[in-house]
């Protein structure tokens, strides 16, 4: 929440020049090292371009997506490169947790991804015990993510 917040205040690195093969508008975190990308366009949309950014990059590329302008419909998906194999984690969330940690997180099943300062931690559980406390958590990420928005991103 911290680098997407930073991102929204237009305090991370734009990505012009890194990379032909980048999304117009990405912008780099440079810790951790991950690009962000935002976009009103709905799946599947651009999972094509994430795919080849991130093999490319050997970086994960988280893609932002809001249908109607609220933070509360915002939607997440990400793309993970591993030295393996590659992962895709699509139509997770925003949560925040009492204590303010971050986390993306599904809507069903599926591992959630802490968003650690120095790195994305993929977990088998859930920083939330139930239905009810996950639907909180993501109001809660809701309303710091909106109240983080200074300026403007072209959506």
């Amino acid at each position: 929440m911290h680098h997407i917040a930073a991102l929204m205040q237009n305090s991370a690195r734009s990505a012009d020049g890194m990379a032909a093969t980048l999304l117009p508008g990405s912008h780099i975190l440079e810790s951790p090292r991950i690009i962000l990308y935002a976009t009103a366009a709905q799946t599947p949309l651009f999972l094509s371009e994430m795919e080849v950014l991130a093999i490319a990059t050997d970086h994960p590329v988280i893609l932002l997506r809001r249908s109607d302008g609220s933070p509360a419909d915002l939607s997440v998906d990400i793309a993970l490169p591993g030295p393996a194999d590659f992962s895709w984690f699509l139509d997770y969330r925003l949560f925040r947790g009492l204590a303010g940690d971050s986390w993306l997180v599904p809507l069903g099943s599926g591992p959630s991804i802490h968003l650690m300062r120095r790195e994305l931690f993929l977990s088998d559980h859930h920083p939330y015990a139930d239905a009810w406390d996950r639907e909180a958590g993501i109001d809660r990420a809701s309303a710091h993510f909106a109240s983080h928005r200074i300026g403007a991103w072209s959506w």
